[in-house]
This record gives C-alpha cells, sequence and structure tokens, in this order.
C-alpha cells in the first residue's frame, strides 16, 4: 500500500512538472526533452544501487545518482506547489464566475497568466536544485567555524573563558579525499578548545566506513578530551543484518574504533571535569524510542561543588 501511495504522489510531481515544462516551451520539441532527462535521472539511480548494493563501501557514482535524484525532486516539487496552486486558483475563480453568472472570462484566466507563474516557478526551483549540487559536491568542503559565546549566572569562575568545539554529522562513508578531511581536522584543532565534543552521526550505516580514517579522526586532540555520543546513522539500523549478532558486532566495533582514535564515548554517562574546588559534568545520552530520528544529545551541566 505504501509503495502505490509513494507512486501516486510521484506520478502527480511529473505530470505537473511537466505541465509547467509544456507552459514554457510554447507548443516546442524540447518539452520532450523533460521526460527523457526525468526517466534517465531515475534510471541512473536504479542502476548504480543495483551495480553498488554494498552501502558500506564508498561509490562516487551512487552518490552522484542520488544527489542527482534528490535535486531533481526538489525542482519537480517546487514546480508543483507553483502549478498546483495555480488551479487551485482558477478552480475558485471558476466557481465563483459559475455562481455569479457571469459569462466573460476574467483576465486571471488568461494563458499570459499561467506563463507567469510557470516562468516564477521555475526560477524559484533554481535555487534549491543549484544549493543541492553544490553542497554535494564543493559545499561540503566550504568548511566554516561559527564562534558563540554562552553566559551562565552560576557558572564556576574556574570555568569562565572555557571553549568548547563542537562536531557533528561527519558521515565519513560520503568521502573519499581524506586531505580535505585532514584540513577540517586541523581547523579544528586550531581552536585550541579545552574539550572538543562529536555529537553523533560518525557513519552512514557500518562501523567498516572508518577503515583507514582512524589516524585522521585521532589526531582529534584537546587539554580535558574528545568526547562523542552516537548518532542514529551509527547504531546501523538502516542495513539489513543477516544476523541480530552481526548488527551488535558492528557497533561494538566502533565503540572500539572510538576508543581506539582516544574519544570517550558517553553511552548514559557522564565525565567529570574539574578545576579546583570546582567541576562540570559533560553527560552524553543515547538516542531512546523505538524510532529515533534525531541524533544523540550531548551537553555540559555546570554545578559548583
Amino acid at each position: 500500500m505504501r509503495w502505490i501511495i509513494a507512486l501516486v504522489i510521484f506520478l502527480a510531481l511529473e505530470i505537473y512538472a511537466f505541465q509547467l515544462v509544456r507552459v514554457l516551451s510554447r507548443g516546442h520539441w524540447w518539452k520532450w526533452a523533460y521526460p527523457v532527462v526525468s526517466l534517465l535521472v531515475i534510471s541512473n539511480l536504479i542502476i548504480q544501487f543495483a551495480i553498488n548494493s554494498d552501502r558500506s563501501a564508498v561509490s562516487s557514482a551512487r552518490d552522484f545518482a542520488v544527489t542527482l535524484f534528490l535535486a531533481f525532486f526538489v525542482l519537480k516539487l517546487v514546480f508543483f506547489l507553483f502549478m498546483f496552486g495555480e488551479d487551485i486558483y482558477r478552480f475558485i475563480k471558476g466557481v465563483f464566475i459559475s455562481l455569479s453568472r457571469k459569462r466573460e472570462l476574467d483576465e486571471s484566466f488568461l494563458p499570459g497568466r499561467r506563463s507567469f507563474i510557470a516562468k516564477v516557478g521555475l526560477a524559484v526551483a533554481a535555487l534549491p536544485f543549484g544549493a543541492i549540487l553544490y553542497g554535494a559536491w564543493r559545499g561540503k568542503f566550504n568548511y566554516q567555524v561559527r564562534s558563540y559565546e554562552l553566559t551562565f549566572a552560576d557558572l564556576p569562575e574556574a570555568f569562565d573563558g572555557y571553549k568548547i568545539t563542537q562536531l557533528s554529522d561527519i558521515h565519513v562513508g560520503s568521502f573519499e579525499n581524506k586531505e580535505e578531511v585532514e584540513y577540517a581536522i586541523n581547523l579544528a584543532n586550531e581552536q585550541q578548545s579545552d574539550a572538543i565534543l562529536f555529537t553523533g552521526d560518525l557513519v552512514n550505516n557500518m562501523s567498516s566506513e572508518m577503515y583507514g580514517w582512524e589516524e585522521v579522526f585521532g589526531k582529534l586532540k584537546a587539554p580535558d578530551g574528545v568526547f562523542s555520543v552516537l548518532g542514529n546513522h551509527d547504531y546501523g539500523d538502516y542495513v539489513s543484518w543477516e544476523t541480530p549478532a552481526a548488527k551488535k558486532a558492528n557497533l561494538q566495533e566502533l565503540f572500539d574504533i572510538q576508543k581506539g582514535m582516544g574519544w570517550r564515548l558517553l553511552l548514559d554517562e557522564n565525565e567529570k571535569i574539574t578545576r579546583g574546588a570546582d567541576s562540570i559534568s559533560i553527560v552524553g545520552v543515547q538516542n531512546w524510542g523505538a524510532v529515533a530520528f534525531l541524533n544523540t544529545e550531548i551537553w555540559i551541566k555546570l554545578r559548583r561543588v
């Protein structure tokens, strides 16, 4: 039943997207280029997942196929919103005219209006379409350091100016270029923070994605340590395991890898950092609930001894 609903939604998007292209093409042959391109994008996605079925292995071709599909899907979604919204408006106006017994067409029903809406829809859709493509290939290496100053009325004086660097959602299985990733690691170390917090999703699906990356991420250093928690992807919930034992072994391996890198993985645990008579507790909480979509949380708890 679910696949039928998904198919109906997808077909609706395709039909309305084609309508927008058809309006802009004004009857020219190139309107048929859209369904051809759309079919190629979908076919490429299916083929790449068939060829590269091992989700633990990095595949540039598969990632390219997924990114292209998502970019076109967002494009079609925006097309749908504009064209469907226009149809609803026309329908309401048509009912109003029919009930008021007006026989002349309102100017809003002229083809020029639909053409204008189509052009606006195309312009708006181009923004997320381009952003997705840029983000997938170059944006992911556009590292930025964002600095925030937090104030607490009861902050112990010994921790005034305490500095934390927070990293999250590495998804290492999506990377191949170690030099670019090493640059990010060095950038984090350059902040000279007292502690580094990694807040989940080290891998996409499997611990094996970390093979060969241990030395790179092991370079993260801070005086009080590197602390981490698990994200929803780290648990291996999105992989069909042969046995429950295999899934458990995968998670244990991820535990061991983080420990080997010198990270302190917090599994419903806390770690106290002391400065003289004062201390703070770094608390790490695991995902909870039958289905968890949000990353595990990690926070700083301040208290005076």
